[in-house]
């Protein structure tokens, strides 16, 4: 009887574990470039996320944020050039539901401002 008393609560233990996260869109940043970022910055519509800097393969640490989507305005510098993604709009676009994500970011050198730099969503 005291063996399934201790397995009860070792079970419900780690159930609870997940609770803290549960309901939460939490998001992170890997730089999937040859380049580093600097002043990595990350807007959810409302607030402005800082995430920092990372060196080329580097993941920042998990940022809960209140609304996100698939993609969102992103903005880092590469030495002393700013690289950004701006969306239109969400039109369309659902919220992501509560769960761990990363956006996926990659810099090329190209010379268009608008191509320089690009996300793609990983569900971890």
């Amino acid at each position: 009887m005291k063996q399934y008393f201790i397995l009860i609560i070792i079970f419900s233990g780690l159930i609870s574990c997940d609770e803290d996260t549960e309901g939460d869109v939490l998001i992170r940043i890997e730089n999937q470039s040859l380049y580093d970022y600097q002043q990595i910055q990350v807007a959810d519509g409302q607030i402005m996320h800082d995430f920092g800097d990372l060196k080329s393969g580097e993941r920042s640490y998990y940022v809960e944020f209140q609304n996100a989507y698939r993609y969102a305005y992103e903005e880092l510098m590469i030495d002393t050039i700013s690289f950004y993604i701006q969306p239109f709009d969400f039109v369309g676009e659902e919220k992501l539901k509560a769960g761990r994500y990363t956006y996926e970011l990659n810099a090329t050198d190209s010379s268009s401002p608008f191509c320089r730099l690009s996300m793609d969503l990983r569900n971890d």
